[in-house]
């Protein structure tokens, strides 16, 4: 048994460790974009000063404006990707609390595989999402249910 947590724990610190890898990536956007804003600004500054102020400024304000509509056109794309990663994190992290409550000496019983896909199933059909239901599962579990019985329950609304 040992074992098997031991495996399943490798298995969370490999996914962990892509999430932060992202999350870095993520960062490293953020501050080149930053950087580049930056630039865009001194680089206004550098031909304020070398062209006639009215026909700059008109410049400026386009080139100011076209900026700011890339920014949020990287950022609302960005930040619903981050939303997705983060909710399949945890809906990761909630299946595999899940099957080290059901586990046993000899490892994952067979009726997990139909559980999880009964999981999926439900997060699909019901309101609410698959981690809800892996957490309700565990729960069950926990409850001192078997997982014959848990496995046993019908899905509504086939």
């Amino acid at each position: 048994m040992d074992f098997k947590i031991a495996i399943a724990l490798q298995l969370i610190d490999n996914f962990s460790r892509q999430l932060f890898e992202l999350k870095e990536n993520v960062s490293r956007f953020n501050h080149e974009l930053q950087q580049t804003q930056n630039k865009v600004k001194s680089f206004q500054e550098t031909l304020r000063k070398a062209f006639d102020p009215k026909a700059l400024w008109e410049f400026s304000e386009r080139f100011e404006d076209f900026t700011a509509k890339m920014a949020q056109a990287t950022a609302l794309p960005l930040a619903g990707f981050t939303k997705a990663i983060h909710s399949f994190s945890e809906m990761e992290q909630a299946r595999v609390e899940m099957e080290v409550a059901f586990m046993t000496k000899e490892g994952l019983p067979k009726q997990i595989e139909e559980l999880n896909k009964q999981i999926e199933e439900l997060g699909v059909r019901l309101p609410g999402s698959a981690t809800d239901f892996y957490r309700v599962a565990t729960a069950l579990k926990s409850a001192g249910m078997d997982i014959e019985k848990i496995v046993g329950v019908s899905i509504p609304y086939r």
